[in-house]
């Protein structure tokens, strides 16, 4: 079983890497994304799903279903369905989409923020904060308002910054494997 996670992990980090690095598409003098909306969602829906996989929380129940929340897309949240379900994973990972602002007060390992729901990312930021959650966003400097991973398009490719010191004080510990893929805010 070991064997099979660290194949499919592999696979799929090359999968997203691929997705993610599409490079843009000069016509004329203007560049073009080739990354639309649906693979944009869809590689997002990627990382966080690997996120899982290179994150340690802290739990006293390890049985619980690992619960993660999407806050604001649901191309995301159904992409990222298809994928738990796909991988016939759900009884491990369960995947809910609110259309309210977490209060904190829920069952919430991982979060995800979209930029649309950006007015509401400071409150939840500081109702989250120190807690045992993963946040994780598309907005612009997420991680510089506290966020723990920000995903940000550069050139038409998904690229990733993490906010350690936050990483840390939420008790989380993030793989090396990832942090060696992203930039890093101490």
């Amino acid at each position: 079983m070991r064997i099979f996670v660290r194949v499919f992990t592999f696979f799929v980090i090359i999968l997203v890497s691929g997705a993610a690095n599409l490079p843009p598409f000069q016509e004329g003098n203007r560049t073009l994304n080739i990354m639309n909306a649906d693979t944009e969602a869809k590689v997002k829906a990627a990382f966080i799903f690997n996120f899982t996989r290179f994150i340690t929380w802290k739990s006293d129940k390890n049985d619980a279903p690992l619960r993660i929340v999407i806050f604001g897309s649901e191309k995301i949240n159904a992409f990222l369905k298809a994928y738990v379900e796909e991988k016939n994973l759900s009884s491990q990972i369960s995947v809910i989409s609110v259309n309210t602002p977490p209060d904190g007060k829920e069952n919430i390992n991982l979060l995800f923020i979209d930029n649309s729901k950006e007015r509401f990312s400071g409150e939840i930021l500081r109702q989250l904060s120190g807690k045992n959650v993963l946040t994780v966003s598309d907005i612009e400097d997420f991680v510089l308002q506290g966020g723990i991973i920000g995903m940000y398009n550069e050139g038409g490719r998904i690229k990733l910054a993490i906010n350690l010191s936050e990483a840390n004080k939420s008790g989380l510990k993030i793989s090396a494997k990832l942090l060696e893929v992203a930039k890093v805010i101490k």
